[in-house]
């Protein structure tokens, strides 16, 4: 899948067993980063370091409004501060133009994925207590095609 337009493209986060839930509601921003992982070498022969790309990771960073009774946004937020396994979870990436056999269908690929919260913003107002996150989401794998519900 080569998304040339973001607008192409839709994240859905599990939700619950079996069920993936559109991120939209909120969100001001998302963006997919590739990061080489990379070992640099400096022999005492050489100059100048030798460097080794050992592999990529991906990451799509996320910065969003809290909407509290969205179910992404309701479990994004709740990985605050969660480390380890229990800040494991899946997300959907989905073409929006390639529909599946239902309506709400579509063809993308699922991922296992860490996420981690790394900034909740109070609401200057006082009025609520935090109206605003940001999250790191880490593709930990090639990710499985599928045909899944968005819901």
């Amino acid at each position: 899948m080569n998304f040339a337009d973001r607008k192409d493209y839709g994240i859905a986060v599990r939700t619950g067993y079996g069920l993936y839930s559109p991120l939209c509601a909120g969100v001001k921003s998302y963006e997919r980063k590739i990061k080489p992982i990379v070992k640099t070498f400096q022999y005492v022969s050489k100059r100048s370091t030798e460097t080794e790309i050992l592999g990529y990771t991906e990451t799509i960073s996320i910065k969003a409004d809290r909407v509290i009774g969205d179910p992404a946004n309701d479990y994004l937020f709740s990985l605050a501060e969660f480390t380890g396994t229990e800040c494991k979870s899946e997300i959907f990436l989905f073409d929006r133009k390639e529909k599946g056999v239902s309506e709400s269908s579509f063809i993308g690929r699922r991922y296992p994925v860490s996420v981690a919260v790394t900034r909740i913003s109070g609401d200057d107002s006082g009025r609520t207590p935090f109206y605003g996150f940001e999250a790191d989401i880490y593709i930990n794998g090639e990710g499985i095609i599928e045909e899944r519900a968005v819901n």
